[in-house]
């Protein structure tokens, strides 16, 4: 089998999930559970999708890191199913988080801005940051620990990096070294979505007005995609094309699903084997026929799926699964973490043996031993660095009404993401 076999990525998934079920079984119940208040409300389904997407990203890039090793540029991939393993995660990753943010705000739609911003920092700062010092590091190490651009320039570039807003850029000039941290991207439009959201808040009382908002940001970008934005000025104009472009067409899906009125003979359709087989059959066709590009046909190929998910279909138990639920609830921190541990694989592996001269078995074994042990450390980073923040937002006393907002805000907690440049095409997702 060659490298780009669409069997190796079933492979990978099959031993990640065996991985997740032994280390349900031999870890402290603390270390691989969440923390009560927020398990209770959160959907099951979506976190076992979620650790299913974020392993996705990480065979992308086990394709994408093989194919830089060998040219030594990061290019689109020839393989369309490998290419959509990047595009289609994503894509759902920001439908769940259209959907349960506007879920939120529905229930909510005064959501305090100063309060909902800091939560979030809270929630997903610790594994961000210590995962930015990672990423320092290896810059450092690439680059033989020679500063290659002024003091100022470079505490500049670390500042947006650890901002979120700001990544995404090379660090201390060394080409391509972003690719190191490839799904910052997404992390980008994550957070102008947060900052945007308390402020949305008249367009969630009505269903009518979300699509009001959805046809604003649709114009919105049609009109910008007219311009071409040059020099630094034109940066923040891009971006808030391309971030109308997405709430337009990808988390708008999402925000969609979550007004949707459902009955019970819906719900029970949606959850039916007939709505999975469907399921299965919309994502074997975008993965088939649909170019891998964010946009409306691939959202639209996803939403029916995404849908079934929302309401409860659990992909004939798959979802809900111990192994599924863990995979879930590390996929932030998995998601952060990924490309370190390929990255640092492949430059110890290509010390002793060039990646070129492995045949396919051999490098698939040398990466998903890789990402084996990316798995384990993203169980210790949700102990370690995610779980205290949720566990202790669950014991904060407050009132019947703020109680149940930070219980809803620990059902929502959870991420989304991986991989692509702002600035290549949106197949390459590794910058």
């Amino acid at each position: 089998m060659q490298i780009e076999n669409i069997a190796w990525y079933f492979l990978m998934i099959g031993v990640f999930v065996a991985e997740a079920a032994l280390l349900v079984k031999v870890l402290p119940r603390q270390s691989t559970t969440g923390t009560g208040a927020a398990d209770n409300t959160r959907l099951a389904t979506l976190d076992g999708l979620r650790g299913i997407l974020a392993l996705s990203v990480f065979v992308h890039h086990c394709v994408l890191f093989h194919a830089a090793s060998l040219t030594g540029k990061w290019e689109n991939l020839s393989s369309a199913f490998y290419a959509q393993m990047g595009v289609l995660p994503v894509t759902l990753f920001f439908f769940i988080t259209g959907y349960l943010f506007w879920t939120k705000l529905v229930k909510r739609p005064s959501l305090p801005f100063g309060r909902f911003i800091a939560e979030r920092l809270a929630r997903l700062g610790s594994a961000y940051w210590v995962a930015c010092i990672v990423f320092f590091l290896l810059v450092a190490i690439s680059s033989h620990f020679q500063r290659r651009v002024s003091l100022p320039v470079l505490v500049g570039q670390m500042f947006g990096w650890c901002s979120f807003l700001a990544a995404g850029h090379d660090m201390n000039g060394l080409p391509d070294s972003r690719f190191l941290f490839g799904q910052v991207w997404t992390l980008r439009l994550e957070w102008c979505f947060y900052l945007t959201l308390p402020l949305l808040g008249w367009f969630a009382r009505r269903r009518l007005r979300l699509l009001l908002l959805l046809g604003c940001a649709a114009a919105g970008s049609a009109v910008f995609n007219e311009f071409r934005f040059v020099g630094k000025a034109g940066v923040p104009l891009s971006f808030a094309a391309d971030y109308l472009r997405f709430l337009a067409s990808v988390f708008g899906v999402g925000m969609l699903i979550a007004i949707l009125p459902v009955n019970a003979k819906g719900l029970a359709l949606a959850r039916s084997s007939t709505a999975t087989i469907l399921s299965f059959l919309f994502i074997g066709g975008t993965l088939a026929f649909v170019p891998a590009a964010y946009g409306v046909q691939e959202s639209s190929w996803l939403a029916l799926p995404f849908l079934c998910i929302c309401l409860g279909n659990s992909w004939f138990g798959l979802l809900q699964s111990s192994p599924m639920q863990l995979l879930g609830r590390i996929s932030y921190s998995f998601y952060l973490f990924h490309a370190f541990a390929l990255h640092i694989g492949l430059v110890l592996l290509q010390r002793f043996v060039p990646v070129a001269s492995l045949d396919p078995v051999s490098y698939w074994g040398f990466a998903g031993a890789c990402g084996v042990a990316a798995v384990a450390i993203s169980c210790l980073s949700w102990h370690w660095l995610e779980r205290p923040f949720l566990h202790g937002m669950a014991r904060v006393q407050r009132s019947p009404q703020e109680s149940a907002s930070s219980e809803q805000l620990l059902q929502v907690a959870r991420f989304t993401k991986d991989d692509e440049s702002a600035h290549t095409s949106s197949a390459s997702l590794a910058n």
